[in-house]
């Protein structure tokens, strides 16, 4: 069963929520949040950091607001830690 959560991301002098889901496979894990309409994906890369991951069309993945990703990205990074 994933588990959600509200994170409150600044961007452009707004509280913007967004609702997460963690969703777990083994020992990887990936949150997901819809932004925009399309489901975006978050998870670790090597150097643990958040990357970003859109499946799908690529079209409309390239219209997703890219300062807005790494806004969220960000607070990610500051709830997980």
């Amino acid at each position: 069963m994933a588990e959600s959560f509200t994170l409150q991301v600044q961007y452009k002098g707004q509280t913007l929520p967004f609702t997460g889901e963690l969703r777990t496979l083994g020992y990887i894990y990936k949150i997901v949040f819809e932004v925009n309409g399309l489901e975006v994906f978050f998870e670790r890369d090597e150097e643990r950091n958040f990357r970003v991951i859109v499946p799908g069309d690529s079209a409309k993945a390239e219209k997703l607001d890219r300062d807005l990703l790494k806004a969220i990205a960000d607070e990610l990074e500051k709830a997980v830690g």
